[in-house]
């Protein structure tokens, strides 16, 4: 199964019972080297276009890769389910699964951690 379809069907917790389409899966271009980790609370509108970042944080992020030459980019958030108070630590350590089978499957060259929680949950 592509690592999108084992995502978006994804019930290791509870959270995806708070999804109106299904966990949000990783997004790339090309064969990436790069490989972006967003800390970013995923919410409805994550949820509906099955995107990690919408609006006009993705038109500034897309900019910048852009403009950095990064074609190549595979993009994923932490925690892949919207959840209705803090994510607890059961579940985001739920979630880092995914990260490193992500990461395991992309060996990219380069990561980057974007949030200002990023590095606490790695």
């Amino acid at each position: 199964m592509k690592l999108k379809d084992l995502v978006r069907n994804c019930q290791k917790c509870p959270l995806h019972k708070n999804m109106l389409t299904s966990p949000v899966p990783p997004e790339w271009s090309g064969h990436p080297d790069l490989m972006i980790i967003s800390s970013k609370a995923i919410n409805d509108d994550n949820d509906l276009m099955q995107e990690n970042i919408t609006g006009l944080d993705r038109l500034r992020f897309l900019t910048l890769l852009k403009l950095a030459e990064f074609d190549n980019y595979f993009l994923t958030s932490v925690v892949k389910c919207k959840s209705n108070n803090k994510y607890s630590k059961e579940e985001i350590a739920t979630c880092i699964e995914w990260i490193y089978e992500e990461y395991t499957r992309l060996s990219p060259k380069k990561v980057i951690l974007c949030g200002k929680n990023v590095n606490k949950k790695m």
